[in-house]
């Protein structure tokens, strides 16, 4: 094969990866990879989980992909930030505490399903709110009273 048809096969080739990624085969397992290691952040088992949410599902500029597990928590606020606290790997000095919130990010390690793209790690950040009841709600599951709201979401970093 000459050196010219040759280096033509390779553009095609390459063009036919960018668009295989462009057209969101790397965002499917990618998203199934940040959803199982959203799962595995290490919470109470009494939290009832009642939804989740995704963005960043169409691959364009500054728009990371991220996965968003809703939790609804049994305690109050305070009860809820000392459990993260205590569970989560994140000093407690990083914790962010505000009158109705706290928070905390934190690194979780990718799956097998991301690593062939190259993603090692993510970025976690679990919050815990107080949501009062005439707050609207994140997903319909919610529920419609005042209750403690804890998040869970994922991001390639």
């Amino acid at each position: 094969m000459r050196s010219g048809a040759r280096a033509v096969l390779l553009r095609g080739f390459a063009l036919a990866c960018c668009q295989l990624v462009s057209t969101g085969c790397f965002l499917k397992e990618h998203f199934v990879d940040m959803r199982l290691q959203a799962a595995r952040v290490p919470l109470p088992e009494s939290y009832v989980f009642v939804g989740q949410l995704e963005g960043g599902t169409k691959p364009r500029f500054k728009n990371d992909p991220h996965h968003t597990r809703v939790l609804v928590s049994p305690h109050d606020l305070m009860r809820t930030c000392e459990e993260l606290a205590e569970r989560l790997p994140v000093e407690r000095e990083a914790w962010a505490r505000r009158r109705r919130s706290c928070s905390a990010t934190f690194d979780v390690g990718a799956g097998w399903r991301a690593r062939p793209w190259g993603v090692w790690h993510y970025r976690a950040s679990v919050s815990a709110t107080a949501i009062r009841a005439k707050h609207g709600r994140l997903v319909p599951n919610e529920p419609s009273g005042a209750y403690t709201r804890v998040l869970v979401t994922v991001w390639d970093r």
